[in-house]
């Protein structure tokens, strides 16, 4: 007989790819790399900083997803007061995801090769648009329908957006005879507008 049902359930909200992700930095120099705004949108324009750079130095920056396409690049920049900064207009074609925005640095070795060091790196996301979702009931029991509410909105400003479709997942974890199984449902909503809400039953 199922003797429990773990209180963590995990959902997954399946549409325009879009992540959270942290940034890393790399290299002995202090290489500030900032955004503005912090989550971009095809279409739309954002703004690339670099802070901390040496007057001497020749530098190159670019934007990749994490396949390690580069959708933006600057070659052979260069700064007379350690800052640079570039406006990247984001193609309404380029995909939604986990991307980073890096700066190079020219290098020489003694050998006279050349090769581009990367100062520093930070990571953000394009998305069409903001999702949250959030559990009506925090507990859920054998036999009991979970109930989740959702809203679509702009990254930027909040205002409620609309979507032709999104696809749901939800994943859990049930102990049955002390043997645990995790189980998933999934389904589909159509035509949404803002706020949304789906459910799926526990056996």
């Amino acid at each position: 007989m199922r003797t429990r049902i773990f209180a963590a359930i995990l959902l997954c909200l399946l549409m325009l790819p879009f992540a959270a992700h942290n940034s890393e930095a790399a290299g002995g120099r202090w290489v500030t790399v900032d955004i503005d705004p912090e989550v971009g949108i095809p279409g739309e324009m954002i703004t690339i900083s670099a802070t901390g750079l040496d007057e001497d130095e020749v530098y190159e920056v670019w934007a990749e997803d994490d396949e390690g396409q580069r959708r933006f690049e600057r070659h052979n920049q260069t700064t007379s007061d350690g800052d640079i900064s570039w406006n990247w207009a984001i193609s309404i074609a380029t995909p939604t995801g986990e991307y980073d925005v890096c700066v190079g640095v020219h290098y020489t070795y003694s050998d006279n090769s050349t090769a581009i060091l990367t100062e520093s790196c930070v990571g953000f996301d394009i998305r069409a648009r903001q999702v949250n979702i959030a559990l009506r009931n925090e507990v859920a029991l054998p036999g009991s329908t979970v109930v989740v509410d959702g809203l679509l909105s702009h990254p930027w400003t909040g205002a409620p957006m609309n979507a032709p479709r999104v696809e749901w997942l939800a994943l859990y974890i049930i102990e049955e005879d002390g043997v645990q199984e995790l189980r998933d449902q999934r389904s589909a909503l159509v035509e949404v507008t803002g706020t949304f809400d789906f459910f799926f039953d526990i056996p």
